[in-house]
This record gives structure tokens, sequence and C-alpha cells, in this order.
């Protein structure tokens, strides 16, 4: 019967990666109790402690984490997000993602997806970039003739939480070209008469269910 209730409330709580902690606190405590401890069973072994802190600590607004089993979870704009325990990120590498497809990036969670089309990034230009985590004085243009911001404002008015902040990014030489989150950097845009390819990051969790290899366009 619980475990009947949980599912009917996480139905209209949860998506795969968030849990909306404002709707749950709406709930009966028994109620939320259940739905939340139904909804990190999916994600590790959490122990009751775990689940009181949650409904105890939670503050609407706030920015908030809670060590967990393999990982931390996170309140972040009233939603609840499951973070695994981050690796080390890798060395700077060089990278070509000239050929639309699915790229993975071994180390870094994810890959870029590469598809031709507008607005977008010249081919030639994609086949030099260098791949690697975020410095901390970059700037990220979020469209053609907006003011370059910093990657946290810009991070904060895209809504990309905190812990996903830390990349992978692409430059070329000097000049950002794109980062995981957030997209491609207006400035490394293609003129309207050069060909284009555009670049989208995606997590694991998101990859299309096929064997992780670049893919010539049909």
């Amino acid at each position: 019967m619980a475990a009947e209730v949980a599912a009917e409330d996480l139905a209209h709580l949860a998506s795969a990666d968030r849990l909306d902690l404002a709707a749950l606190a709406q709930r009966s405590p028994a109620r939320a109790s259940n739905a939340l401890r139904a909804w990190l069973a999916t994600h590790m072994a959490a122990p009751a402690s775990l689940v009181e802190r949650l409904l105890a600590e939670w503050q609407p607004g706030a920015t908030q984490t809670w060590p967990a089993p393999g990982g931390a979870l996170h309140a972040y704009r009233d939603g609840l997000y499951w973070a695994p325990a981050a690796a080390q990120a890798p060395a700077p590498a060089a990278v070509d993602l000239s050929r639309p497809g699915l790229h993975p990036q071994p180390g870094w969670g994810g890959a870029w997806w590469v598809q031709a089309g507008k607005p977008g990034i010249a081919p030639a230009r994609l086949a030099r970039l260098t791949q690697r985590a975020r410095g901390g004085a970059e700037q990220f243009q979020r469209a053609p003739g907006a003011v370059p911001r910093s990657l946290k404002k810009a991070s904060q008015a895209a809504g990309l939480p905190p812990w996903r902040r830390a990349g992978p990014l692409l430059f070329d030489g000097e000049q950002l070209v794109a980062m995981a989150g957030l997209g491609m950097d207006a400035r490394a845009f293609a003129s309207q008469d050069e060909p284009a390819l555009s670049l989208r990051w995606l997590d694991d969790s998101a990859l299309p269910q096929r064997e992780g290899k670049a893919e010539s366009a049909a």
C-alpha cells in the first residue's frame, strides 16, 4: 500500500532527476516521508536519518547540500537533485568535433552531440578545440549582441545548478566556444555564408540507447 501511494505521489512530484520539494511539503508528514524515501531509493540506499534531515532542514528557496551514500543531495530552486560523487576532472585535451554525431567524453560523464544547422560553429574551427574544466575567469555570451557575463551569472540565468558548472568547456585558443549545460557561445557562431554545426551536451543519463561512437549524418 505504501509503495502504491508513493508511486502515485511521485507521478506528480518527480521527474527523472528532480523532486519538487515545494509540492512535497504540501503532503502530510507521513505521506511526504513515504514519497521522499521512495524517490531516494531510486538513487541510493538512504538511511532513515537522511530522510528525517531532509524533511526537517529544507528551507523554501534555499540552496542546500546534504552528504549522501555515493554522492550528495542538493536543494536548488525548490527542487531536490541527486549528484554522484564527482571524479577529478580530466586534464585538458584536444578534441575534434568537426563531424556530426555523438562524441562521448570519457571522464566527463557525457557526450557532445553534433548536428548540422544554425546557429552553429564552422566545422574547421571545431576540429582544433581544447576541452578542459572551468578555470574561474571565463565569460559566456548567450546570444549575438548580448553582453558577455561571468559563467556564474550566465549559469544562474540559465538555471544551471552550481554542481553542474564545472564543465567541460571547449576553447578555440583563448576563445570559449561552448560549455556543458550552457551551450554554444555566440561569439563563436559561424557567419551566414559559412557551413555550421551545432553542439549540445548530453549527460550519460540522457544519452541515446546506442553505443557512444560518433555517427555520420545521413
